[in-house]
């Protein structure tokens, strides 16, 4: 069995921590509602682009994630595809000299996303571990090591160390994702773990890049509000760090977030990572240089 390893070196410019800036912005006007209630339907799919090879979404329906709005002192993980299993383990160590075989240990398991778990205050790491049948079972095919575009196949999600291993050759076995998360008294937090491949016209792109792309996801049900004061937040977002997209790529990223509720703007100067919770209550958007 062979197994591959990135670890996302950060470059920080605060003088205390590594960790990416966060604001989350409250919606005051909305009343959010106690629990997430699931749609009884969820949209039909929408047929993916002519000229983009969808990775296999043919008949397979993705049902929306019934998992609740995470309450103080809560984290909420979800994952597409969906039932990834999840390890948390405390933040003892640097990022850089974590070991995800060690965190992905029997003990550390709390079980499969979606999945809400209460938690103390303070700083943990994530790791989120997906396994063929889940792509199978979401109507994806997996591209296999031998595939040149392979390394661009699945690009980091906000994660900071990403690790693959494969059997029979070249097949992957599993896919690994690792994330920081910080717990404050008396809030929640909630994490959105994507590990969907890149149609494979779309690897490999010149940045600013999104990922996952539309076209990852738009086989995908919608099932995340969205509102227009969440798009201004985006832009406004843009704005402050110097970015400039054009409108098509700001509908990209809303059309992506009304499907799994997590976007990433990769450019050569900052990423931007833009989540929504389960209520379309709550926005977060964090930057890393």
């Amino acid at each position: 069995m062979k197994q591959v390893t990135i670890v996302w070196v950060l470059v920080c410019v605060l003088l205390s921590a590594c960790q990416p800036s966060a604001t989350q912005t409250p919606w005051p006007t909305y009343t959010p509602r106690p629990t997430y209630t699931p749609r009884p339907t969820c949209t039909p799919p929408i047929a993916a682009s002519t000229n983009t090879p969808t990775p296999t979404q043919t008949d397979i329906h993705t049902p929306c994630p019934t998992i609740e709005t995470p309450q103080a002192d809560e984290l909420s993980v979800n994952s597409y595809p969906a039932g990834a299993e999840i390890y948390l383990v405390p933040a003892t160590v640097g990022i850089a000299q974590v070991d995800l075989d060690d965190v992905m240990l029997a003990g550390n398991r709390l079980g499969t996303a979606p999945l809400i778990h209460k938690l103390a205050a303070g700083t943990y790491y994530v790791a989120t571990s997906f396994t063929p049948d889940l792509f199978t079972a979401a109507g994806y095919q997996l591209p296999t090591l031998s595939d040149p575009t392979f390394d661009d196949a699945f690009p980091f999600d906000g994660n900071a160390i990403q690790s693959t291993s494969f059997i029979a050759g070249d097949a992957i076995e599993r896919l690994s994702k690792l994330y920081r998360v910080i717990m404050r008294a008396g809030e929640s937090e909630a994490l959105i773990s994507i590990a969907l491949p890149l149609p494979e016209n779309q690897r490999g792109r010149l940045e600013p890049v999104l990922y996952p792309t539309l076209a990852t996801v738009e086989a995908l049900p919608i099932c995340y509000t969205f509102h227009e004061r969440m798009r201004d937040s985006i832009e406004k977002s843009l704005s402050e760090n110097d970015l400039t997209v054009g409108s098509s790529m700001v509908d990209e990223m809303v059309g992506v977030l009304l499907r799994v509720g997590k976007v990433k703007l990769d450019t050569s100067a900052v990423d931007l990572t833009v989540q929504i919770d389960t209520e379309g209550t709550r926005l977060s958007i964090s930057t890393r240089e």
